[in-house]
């Protein structure tokens, strides 16, 4: 196949495979200082708090912490160099204890609030957070008035400020797993729970509950909703490693942010499909079976005219060993009959011993001339020998004469 017919598949092939985008690729260029090089070499492992169960941000399967921050934060070590050890296993409260204490260092998804400042370094938020209300559909008719309600939240969650101070009076009652907010809310036990969509929804759907809905959004200003999005949290007496991952954060691209991104927070209330993807598919499938049906096209032409240069080729060669074989047969004709004309005066030849005539193969005395004309290509011219001379006609024969 032809280089520029590879070519154009392998481009072709590269675009198809281009959906969605890959953030795995490391491309980082960060510039450390001398100060940051010998911090990371003195301190080569982090220990990062992992959740138990806040999908999809951070969470953990079977030992295996997942989820969109601990992609990013995986994303942000490799950047920088430096290993990770996860800690996990215990509640939310636990691990922001833990990391007051200092035996965590880094939280990879922190709300924002005044009390965690005290012993926290911030990053700038890596994705925007929301906040729904959400209710039974048992409960559908009613109206929502949170102060009369049982509202359920999770236990020391970062948002819970910003909802009290929205709604006064409320009563919010705080709950250890997000998973035990859900069912509690889809069996009545609580009127109404509020957090981040994303993650009550992935919950429902893993657990086959479709008796909750999201009623609506929590309206926040830009610092309500700064104060909700997610934060990287740092130990406080870490402030070098807090300027290393504030550069690491700069050097992502918004590729490897969209990636990330598409991989944990595609969940919604139902499967929508994605017409623009499937339009960029189908678009990148079409180009490639019209290139593969011109190019069969254009082999076959080729094929065709090569198949009639082989089939004129073949007729030439045909005809000249044709020809060759004629000329053969010709000359091994007359290399037959020469051999035959050898043949012919070889071998016992009967002759008379007085008048010597030849016998011939039908048994017929030949005078030796004839015969030898007839089997060779010998001719003769008839003259006398001296002793003939002087026997056949002595009288004129001169004693003196010298044959």
């Amino acid at each position: 196949m032809h280089k520029k017919t590879i070519g154009l598949i392998f481009l072709l092939t590269c675009l198809f495979f281009s959906f969605p985008v890959a953030y795995g690729k490391n491309n980082s260029n960060i510039k450390l200082t001398d100060e940051e090089k010998n911090w990371i070499q003195n301190n080569p492992t982090i220990r990062v708090a992992n959740e138990l169960d806040w999908p999809p941000f951070d969470f953990n399967e079977t030992g295996t912490p997942k989820g969109l921050g601990i992609d990013y934060i995986k994303l942000l070590a490799k950047k920088t160099g430096v290993e990770i050890e996860f800690v996990y296993g215990y509640a939310w409260a636990d691990l922001i204890e833990l990391f007051k204490q200092r035996k965590i260092d880094v939280m990879p998804v922190f709300y924002k609030n005044k009390e965690r400042e005290k012993f926290t370094l911030y990053t700038e938020p890596y994705y925007k957070g929301k906040l729904g209300i959400f209710t039974n559909t048992d409960n559908e008719n009613k109206d929502i008035n949170l102060a009369n309600m049982r509202v359920g939240m999770e236990k020391g969650h970062g948002s819970i400020p910003i909802v009290k101070k929205m709604f006064p009076g409320i009563s919010i009652i705080e709950i250890e797993y997000k998973m035990d907010l859900v069912r509690k809310l889809a069996t009545n036990q609580l009127d109404a729970i509020i957090g981040n969509p994303f993650v009550f929804y992935f919950h429902a759907k893993e657990n086959q509950i479709n008796n909750i809905r999201l009623s609506e959004y929590i309206k926040m200003n830009n610092k309500e909703q700064s104060d909700t999005s997610l934060h990287i949290g740092i130990r406080d007496d870490w402030p070098v490693f807090y300027g290393i991952l504030k550069k690491a954060m700069a050097n992502v691209s918004a590729n490897e942010m969209g990636g990330i991104e598409k991989k944990w927070t595609n969940v919604t209330i139902a499967n929508q499909v994605n017409w623009a993807l499937i339009f960029q598919i189908s678009t990148i499938i079409i180009l490639i079976v019209f290139f593969l049906l011109w190019h069969n096209r254009r082999l076959k032409a080729t094929v065709e005219a090569k198949t009639q240069e082989l089939k004129r080729l073949n007729e030439e060669l045909e005809y000249k060993v044709e020809e060759r074989t004629e000329k053969l047969t010709e000359l091994n004709v007359k290399l037959s009959k020469s051999i035959e004309e050898l043949n012919t005066l070889r071998g016992i030849i009967p002759i008379c011993a007085s008048c010597k005539k030849i016998r011939d193969d039908s048994g017929y005395w030949n005078q030796i001339e004839a015969y030898i004309s007839k089997h060779s290509m010998a001719e003769f011219s008839h003259s006398i020998c001296p002793d003939c001379v002087k026997k056949l006609y002595p009288e004129l024969v001169d004693e003196n004469d010298d044959f």
